[in-house]
């Protein structure tokens, strides 16, 4: 082998070396991204598993007094039931938008699987 080929080889070696280097910078970076995204994804949906039980624990304790304590004031059920819905739509609502965020974070995750290849 002449000192040519040979300097040519060490030339197309460091290019090869510069390209899997560039390579592998791509795919950390992507990794790095897709760990952000899910840990977003875990802090959303650790949020809404939160609120879920808190609305869970509410309508137990409501249960609980209505089944131990009867309405001795002869309140309307509609008034109850009113009350009830009203507290119940907030708490679906915030429910809702808090499972959106967990959607968006993990969609967008899942959603981006092809740029790893």
């Amino acid at each position: 082998m002449n000192e040519a080929t040979h300097i040519a080889e060490q030339h197309e070696l460091q290019q090869q070396a510069r390209q899997i280097k560039e390579r592998w910078a791509n795919v950390y970076s992507a990794f790095d991204e897709r760990s952000s995204l899910l840990t977003k994804a875990l802090q959303a949906w650790t949020t809404f598993n939160k609120s879920a039980e808190h609305v869970q624990k509410v309508e137990d304790k409501i249960a609980e007094k209505l089944a131990l304590e009867p309405n001795l004031y002869a309140v309307e059920i509609s008034s109850l039931e009113q009350q009830i819905g009203t507290h119940r739509v907030r708490m679906v609502s915030r429910v809702k938008v808090e499972k959106s965020l967990y959607d968006l974070c993990f969609c967008t995750c899942i959603g981006e699987s092809d740029l790893l290849v």
